[in-house]
């Protein structure tokens, strides 16, 4: 009889959430949600959420009216792809063979261990997007970040994974606020605030070269915003001379305005980039804990066999109780690392759908201080001992 590992045991295929918008015809749901979940193989590592957003601009004129919005939670790395279509099948199309491509290409880093080289430029919305551009003053929409502190080629490759057009991060080793971008002419571009102006005019990433630009201008967010009008650019990256920390002000696919302002402490370690970080962490360090386990080949074999195994092997009968209860006690630790797995990826799949760090049962936000003691917290501490409580 074959024992088959519970490694080799599939995964439970994933939620595709879809967010359709007002005039989404209604083969859309069925179509996509086919299409994304055959994504689901081509990813690297386990998927945790799929979602895809579907929306009609309001100019009839249009000729990309529907946009399209793919992103994929691989094991805690966030994939993601935008597109543009006359139709919302056409957009859906575009999205998800990009995603596909993206999924390759995270493939490639996995098995290499080292970033692939650029397949396109910036993202196919960019282009666009200035027709729909509504002819009043825009709306401004300010969001805080906890930048990560990574190299340049992890950044560039955070930058190709999220379908962006630029990306705020803190280099490593100098924790200088910087902005890695696509530029016009089809390279890439690097904005840093360190106080020191380009020490060159460009830096090697992978077999690139990554254009280094002048240090961003010290600007308040209303000059920022109307430097911005003046370019004609899709973002201006400028230093904020109450924080002195660089921010980007970008356009939004609606044509307003968006703020993205970094903060050294965030206000809640449920804000979602601080959040991700920790439970990717966790999440990490409990597959070691099972790599461990499973290396044991304590799931190869069924307890009778390993037992049968033993008592053919001329053993005293103590020599086989001490095994037994040492298997029992590694089943039931692996059982219980099992479970904790299990709780970091809904606690993921929970912060994909905005609903992390808030109790389940009374939505009130769950204190850091339990977020520290235990990062995949569904419920508050009173609600939590009410779950214990009926737990059979």
């Amino acid at each position: 009889m074959t024992i088959t590992s519970r490694r080799d045991r599939p995964p439970p295929p994933p939620p595709v959430e879809l967010r359709l918008g007002v005039g989404t015809p209604s083969i859309v749901e069925a179509y996509a949600t086919t299409k994304l979940r055959r994504l689901v193989r081509v990813a690297p590592a386990p998927v945790i959420h799929v979602g895809l957003r579907v929306a009609r601009s309001d100019d009839p004129s249009d000729d990309h009216r529907w946009t399209a919005r793919a992103t994929m939670d691989v094991d805690g790395r966030v994939v993601r792809a935008h597109a543009l279509g006359a139709t919302a099948l056409a957009a859906v199309d575009v999205a998800q063979a990009r995603l596909h491509d993206q999924l390759v290409r995270l493939g490639e880093r996995h098995r290499s261990g080292r970033r692939p080289a650029r397949s396109w430029g910036a993202p196919a919305h960019a282009a666009a997007r200035a027709e729909r551009e509504p002819p009043e003053r825009p709306v401004v929409r300010r969001r805080t970040l906890s930048p990560a502190e990574s190299t340049l080629d992890e950044a560039v490759f955070d930058l190709e994974m999220l379908d962006g057009e630029f990306l705020l991060f803190r280099e490593l080793g100098t924790g200088a606020d910087a902005v890695v971008h696509h530029r016009g002419d089809g390279r890439l571009g690097l904005v840093r605030h360190d106080g020191r102006a380009p020490a060159a005019e460009a830096v090697r990433c992978v077999d690139e070269e990554v254009v280094i630009e002048p240090p961003p201008p010290v600007l308040d967010p209303a000059a920022a915003a109307e430097r911005l009008e003046l370019s004609g650019e899709p973002f201006v990256v400028v230093v904020d001379p109450t924080t002195d920390r660089a921010m980007v002000v970008y356009r939004r696919w609606d044509g307003g305005h968006g703020v993205v302002v970094p903060v050294d402490a965030p206000p809640s370690l449920a804000e979602p980039s601080i959040a991700r970080r920790r439970l990717v962490a966790e999440l990490h360090r409990l597959r070691a804990v099972q790599r461990t386990l499973w290396g044991e080949g304590l799931d190869a074999m069924t307890e009778c066999q390993d037992v049968g195994e033993l008592s053919g092997a001329d053993q005293h009968p103590a020599d086989l109780g001490t095994e037994t209860f040492e298997r029992t006690r590694d089943l039931s630790l692996l059982h219980e690392v099992d479970g904790e797995v299990a709780a970091v990826r809904d606690a993921l799949l929970r912060l994909a759908r905005g609903a992390y760090g808030r109790c389940e049962a009374c939505n009130v936000v769950i204190p850091d201080e339990r977020l520290v003691a235990v990062p995949a917290a569904r419920f508050c501490v009173a609600h939590q001992a009410a779950a214990e409580a009926v737990r059979p």
